[in-house]
This record gives C-alpha cells, sequence and structure tokens, in this order.
C-alpha cells in the first residue's frame, strides 16, 4: 500500500465488510500521516506506510492529535512531543477555516 504500513492494513481489513467504518478509520489514517508530513516539512515525498503513531498518538518525537469534526470528516494536528503538553482545542471560524490552540508544555 503506497499509504498503510502491514498492522494498519490489517486493521483494515477486519473492517471490509463495513464500508461506512472502512471509509472513516482510512481516511483518519490518512489525515494523520498527512499532518506529520506536513509538520515535518517533507510532505508526500515521505513514504508514509512508515509512518505509524503508537496507540498512545506519537511517533519519533511527535504528538497526533485527533479532533471531532463529525461523522463525514477527519481533522489532524501534528506537534513536537514535549514535557507538559495536555491537549489541542478547535474551532470552526468563518467560512470553515479552523482556530486551534495547543494547552499545557
Amino acid at each position: 500500500s503506497a499509504v498503510c504500513g502491514v498492522e494498519e492494513l490489517r486493521r483494515l481489513a477486519a473492517l471490509e465488510s463495513d464500508a461506512a467504518a472502512w471509509r472513516r478509520a482510512f481516511f483518519r489514517l490518512w489525515v494523520a500521516k498527512e499532518a506529520y508530513a506536513k509538520a515535518v516539512g517533507l510532505g508526500l515525498s515521505l513514504h508514509f506506510p512508515d509512518i505509524a503513531f503508537t496507540d498512545q498518538a506519537r511517533f519519533g518525537g511527535w504528538r497526533l492529535f485527533e479532533l471531532d469534526a463529525g461523522p463525514d470528516h477527519a481533522l489532524a494536528a501534528v506537534t513536537r512531543e514535549r514535557p507538559g503538553l495536555a491537549s489541542l482545542s478547535w474551532r470552526m471560524v468563518d467560512d470553515g477555516f479552523v482556530a486551534a490552540a495547543l494547552e499545557g508544555g
């Protein structure tokens, strides 16, 4: 796969009987990896299957925040890991733009 690692493919395969759940899971993965790629400044030149956030939403000194944007959308932000970093809050503002704030750290 051009996007998923072996374990991610395994998790997606378990959802094959539920197209909507598969689609949500895939796009959550894609958006998380895209956020990381943008955060490190390398974009699509990265090998996405190698980007794998842990269950604690961490990868290589970076932390992932997945934000609830409703059932039809995936929204994620990635920041460097640092002590005391507690959360990321966000809200939609004019014309669908997102305002975000890191809390702690």
